[in-house]
């Protein structure tokens, strides 16, 4: 059994949702998480927020942080989580965003994610989802 259907047999025994945040994953996360069975019983969908503007617009990530940090930041990632609770009605919200290269100083293929229950951030870590590449 792999981590997305230990996920999906946790939150439907939970009864509880799921909802995600994508910027460098462009959906592949979601995609993922829906090709297991009864995915529709514990994941909502996911808002994939590639560009700055739609953080801001969809996810209510400041400008401030935006312009002052990278849309790949700690800080931005932090911002989708807050945003999705803010903006659905999910139980366990996932933000991941990153790096798909080439320049600005880190290697291509980088990503950054951070879930949370409610309002608190549980997790956040600088490592790769096995098997969703960075677009």
């Amino acid at each position: 059994m792999d981590i997305v259907e230990n996920i999906r047999n946790e939150l439907i025994r939970r009864k509880k949702k799921l909802g995600l945040a994508e910027s460098c994953t462009g959906g592949a996360v979601a995609a993922r998480i829906t090709s297991v069975p009864d995915a529709s019983l514990f994941f909502l969908g996911s808002i994939v927020a590639y560009s700055p503007g739609w953080k801001e617009q969809f996810l209510q990530v400041s400008r401030k942080t935006l312009e002052e940090k990278s849309s790949e930041s700690a800080e931005v990632v932090r911002e989708m989580v807050v945003g999705l609770f803010a903006e659905t009605e999910v139980d366990y919200a996932v933000a991941v965003s990153g790096f798909a290269g080439p320049g600005g100083g880190r290697s291509r293929g980088w990503s950054l994610w951070q879930w949370g229950s409610g309002e608190a951030l549980l997790k956040r870590s600088g490592w790769s989802f096995r098997g969703i590449e960075v677009r």
